[in-house]
């Protein structure tokens, strides 16, 4: 319910003006969130053309959505762009992370992950990515400290007692 609430306030918002970036990325948020990710990208291009290209939260949100469509240069292309505006971007490094996992590059993805969790010790989707690659890299110990340390901030995460499981050796 505040989901299409929102959306109709955006909706109308940008039907108002159709320059207003900040509305236009609201509306691509709420799009997202809702699993509309195609017109969600559609909406964050509005806002980069409507002044929003110096935005990186605009490009990570854009970035997110378009892998979440399988646009893998495309997201690879706004991640950048989003960490050559802010270089500490937690969310555009775990996004870079989450990108190169896909493109098959590992070793990028546990430094993107390695990154996020020096600027963000708790961030939960770091944390958990992390430690399945380190388990897909036979890199035991470190698999199971680092489940070890998620658990302590997640305990109800049944994912992360599977990931301690086979870093200890289970199957």
């Amino acid at each position: 319910r505040q989901l299409s609430t929102a959306l109709e306030h955006c909706r109308k918002a940008v039907k108002e003006n159709a320059t207003l970036a900040p509305a236009w990325h609201l509306l691509g948020v709420i799009q997202a969130a809702s699993g509309e990710h195609g017109q969600a990208v559609a909406s964050f291009k509005t806002a980069l053309r409507c002044g929003g290209h110096k935005n990186p939260d605009l490009l990570v949100f854009l970035a997110a959505s378009s892998l979440d469509l399988d646009q893998l240069a495309e997201a690879d292309d706004y991640v950048q762009r989003a960490l050559k505006l802010q270089p500490q971007h937690v969310f555009a490094l775990n996004n870079l992370g989450n990108l190169r996992v896909r493109q098959g590059r590992p070793a990028e993805a546990i430094s993107a992950y390695e990154h996020t969790l020096a600027l963000s010790p708790q961030h939960g989707n770091a944390l958990k990515a992390l430690t399945q690659l380190l388990l897909q890299a036979e890199r035991r110990e470190e698999a199971q400290a680092l489940a070890q340390r998620a658990l302590a901030l997640f305990p109800d995460e049944l994912a992360l007692w599977q990931l301690l499981a086979l870093a200890r050796g289970g199957d």
